[in-house]
């Protein structure tokens, strides 16, 4: 997935177990903590905002593939079960 750093794509990716290539928008500070987070956990690469409007870059789609694998190691609060989690904390909240 070639896409901004917002939380949509990037849950939706973590979900799917998609690998990113991300870049960072002007004036999301969250941005930069997500894009971060995600280096940590080998599941994205991040490329600059001209690079990625321009298309250059994508030679690291091969490389950015590959992470895919990284998946199987991440931490289980990224594992893709929310909406059960969710139901969870309903039925127990009640």
């Amino acid at each position: 997935m070639v896409a901004k750093t917002g939380y949509g794509v990037v849950s939706e990716c973590i979900a799917t177990r998609t690998p990113m290539i991300l870049t960072n928008r002007l004036g999301f500070i969250e941005d930069e903590f997500i894009a971060e987070t995600l280096r940590r956990l080998d599941i994205s690469t991040l490329t600059d905002y001209e690079a990625w409007r321009d298309l250059r870059g994508l030679d690291e789609i091969e490389d950015t593939i590959a992470l895919a694998e990284n998946y199987q190691t991440i931490p289980e609060i990224y594992q893709p079960r929310g909406a059960s989690e969710i139901v969870r904390h309903i039925i127990c909240e009640k």
